[in-house]
């Protein structure tokens, strides 16, 4: 059920719908759904959305009036801030909340004496089961010599990290699945 917005702080990740009065043509509910990309203060009156919480296109961030915007659901950082158990429709989401929610470090390749932070698919499965890292991300744009894709990796930090469930290594056995999952 849909929620019109009054005076409630929008949280990022939180899903709205934009008012149909806002397109040229006519869009589907789907087609208008859109999520808040950064978490709005008391007064604001815009917020910053984007077309996916946990992957957002920069081409396609956009800030609306939120008198055009209906909350649809909650996201996670509202639910974390709310103490709810965060939700989420692909188990690779996960670990991309919790980079954005607690904040990473970068940690540069031990391979390349410290030089980079680019890892190859198998570098970067070492590096989770070394606990070197704790997370794994396509880096854009990037592939090695053979065409692989490559990867920049992160350490969590630490604080608050006793709200994940399952802790840290749960996050990393999430990442290794995923990226054990990619084509090579």
């Amino acid at each position: 059920m849909s929620t019109p917005i009054a005076r409630e702080v929008l949280f990022r990740g939180d899903a709205v719908v934009v008012d149909q009065a806002m397109f040229s043509a006519s869009r589907s509910e789907a087609e208008r759904r859109m999520y808040v990309h950064t978490t709005m203060r008391p007064g604001d009156t815009d917020v910053e959305l984007c077309d996916n919480p946990y992957h957002p296109d920069p081409a396609k961030l956009d800030y609306l009036p939120i008198s055009r915007l209906t909350l649809v659901r909650r996201g996670n950082w509202f639910r974390v801030e709310h103490n709810t158990p965060p939700l989420f429709d692909e188990p690779s989401d996960e670990p991309l909340f919790w980079r954005y929610w607690l904040g990473v470090t970068e940690v540069r390749n031990p391979a390349m004496n410290g030089q980079a932070n680019t890892w190859t698919r198998q570098q970067a499965l070492n590096g989770l089961s070394a606990g070197i890292a704790d997370l794994f991300v396509v880096k854009g744009g990037s592939s090695d010599e053979a065409g692989e894709c490559c990867f920049e990796a992160y350490k969590f930090r630490a604080y608050k990290s006793d709200r994940i469930p399952g802790g840290i290594p749960r996050l990393r056995e999430l990442n290794r699945d995923a990226l054990r999952a990619m084509a090579p």
